[in-house]
């Protein structure tokens, strides 16, 4: 019998993408463990985690959740980017459009995408806010052990891996190329679904 306080998740679920996503169905694109709220996002700070595909998969939406309403049209800007190569985002694949951000509601967005194996970043980016940002449903770790533990300090005692990379003044459609290559060290970003065509 297997005792599953020995199993390695981060190990196993690197093992389970190789398992097809079934039709017609919802996934989450960063795996993680458990999820909170968050409306200090940063207004035109994108926030995007790695997502690794193993096959070849078409997507017909992309959504995320907002928990309370931030500023009369505010949005949320879901997107895409391929990875560089060397574990940062990359060229744009996919600017799938925007969520409100001042209506409390699991929004999602009609669009087909086809993705083939190789890793990707996802993520969202809060847009439009003067004074009240968007409450956004947020994810706080990588369980796929694919993000480093810092920026390149020495980790504090029980660090945690960081959620992804952090790109800033992204206040209308997505970059072409990913503005930056900083890590997000504050453990926060989107919890992006998608589902399957």
């Amino acid at each position: 019998m297997i005792d599953v306080r020995e199993i390695d998740h981060a190990a196993l679920h690197r093992h389970m993408g190789g398992i097809p996503l079934r039709s017609g169905l919802y996934y989450p694109t960063t795996p993680h463990t458990a999820v909170s709220t968050a409306n200090t996002l940063g207004n035109g700070t994108g926030r995007f985690s790695p997502w690794r595909i193993r096959r070849t998969t078409t997507f017909s939406k992309i959504g995320a959740e907002v928990t309370a309403a931030g500023d009369s049209g505010s949005v949320l800007r879901i997107g895409i980017y391929a990875d560089d190569g060397t574990g940062y985002p990359g060229a744009l694949v996919l600017d799938a459009g925007t969520i409100a951000g001042d209506a409390i509601a699991v929004a999602e967005i009609a669009t087909s995408f086809t993705l083939t194996p190789g890793l990707y970043w996802v993520g969202a980016v809060v847009q439009g806010v003067t004074t009240t940002q968007p409450t956004v449903r947020t994810i706080a770790m990588d369980l796929g052990g694919e993000m480093p533990l810092t920026g390149g300090t020495i980790p504090a005692a029980a660090a945690i891996p960081v959620v992804g990379s952090v790109g800033f003044s992204m206040t209308g459609a997505l970059p072409a190329a990913w503005p930056t290559a900083t890590p997000n060290t504050s453990g926060t970003a989107a919890r992006v679904f998608v589902k399957t065509a």
